[in-house]
């Protein structure tokens, strides 16, 4: 999975690099890689196990914009724990916490500058947590809340680049995250 995210990130920039010489127009479909850091917090359903620490994702993403300023995204990504997170695994309960999640959201930008906007995004994350627990390794569904507000710039070939603060509370499960965003508009 991981060669696969690789592959699919060095494609996009590829195609933004290569079609930056190219005039595009705008049209409505984007599509783009986030990689992100941030913080991952777990608390079992009955209240009694637990894992905090840091995490790295990455979210593939695919959004049609409606008008020129809202659109539907749908998404899927995959997270685990960093090193920060490996140090606390000693301490913690839950230990080697995974999570793969698909997302759809509606996504709302404000242009404020040539190629510059501001951005929001809000709707559903439905998840599958894995963790170990005493000797065995445990998978659970979660769905919840996602928003994220961001920054972009989009140059005139379609290829962008943006950085992005995201939120997901599955109830158990609550990540932040701060992403490098890369996209292409065609």
């Amino acid at each position: 999975m991981k060669l696969f995210s690789l592959s699919v990130m060095s494609t996009l920039i590829a195609m933004g690099i290569a079609s930056a010489e190219v005039r595009a127009e705008a049209g409505p479909h984007i599509a783009g890689v986030n990689l992100g850091y941030g913080t991952q917090e777990y608390e079992s359903r009955d209240g009694e196990h637990w894992d905090a620490g840091d995490g790295f994702k990455y979210d593939i993403w695919y959004r049609y914009m409606l008008t020129s300023n809202w659109g539907v995204e749908l998404s899927y990504g995959q997270g685990t724990g960093g090193a920060y997170s490996a140090m606390i695994d000693i301490l913690s309960d839950v230990r080697e916490l995974e999570y793969s999640n698909y997302r759809a959201a509606l996504y709302g930008q404000y242009n404020f500058s040539r190629g510059n906007s501001v951005y929001a995004k809000a709707g559903m994350a439905f998840s599958d947590i894995t963790y170990d627990l005493d000797d065995s390794r445990i998978k659970e569904d979660a769905e919840g809340f996602f928003g994220a507000v961001g920054w972009q710039h989009r140059f005139h070939s379609g290829f962008g680049l943006g950085v992005e603060y995201q939120y997901t509370d599955l109830k158990q499960l609550e990540v932040q995250s701060i992403n490098i965003a890369f996209s292409w508009q065609f």
